[in-house]
């Protein structure tokens, strides 16, 4: 009896902090996303008019159930161009790199955000 009532009560426990780390993940994708933003921006190649860096922006995705996403873009409609290159102009990688080099760093802040809310 003592068995299951701990078993009753560890599960109520879980139910609760899954209901914390699901309502903080559009927090923790936001913050992902904000350090992917910057470091897109920092690394965009500015031109003489500037509009590329300019154009570098994020906002939240859709709302679905049990997730989140925070889109960071490239409003320009030649990033492409710069980020992959044309048979006449060589590529200049930016967004791509921007984001291997702060994978780790995301991945830390998202966890910052799930851990301070559930206060594991």
């Amino acid at each position: 009896m003592t068995f299951q009532t701990d078993i009753a009560r560890a599960l109520g426990h879980l139910k609760q902090m899954d209901g914390k780390i699901v309502g903080s993940l559009p927090a923790a994708a936001q913050a992902a996303g904000e350090i992917l933003r910057q470091e897109v921006e920092q690394r965009a190649p500015v031109g003489s008019s500037g509009r590329l860096k300019a154009s570098v922006g994020d906002r939240p995705g859709d709302r679905k159930p049990r997730s989140a996403e925070h889109l960071v873009y490239v409003g320009a409609f030649y990033s492409y161009f710069v980020e992959y290159g044309t048979r006449k102009m060589a590529a200049q990688p930016f967004v791509r790199p921007a984001a291997d080099s702060k994978q780790r760093e995301m991945a830390d802040a998202m966890r910052r955000v799930v851990i301070g809310a559930d206060g594991l």
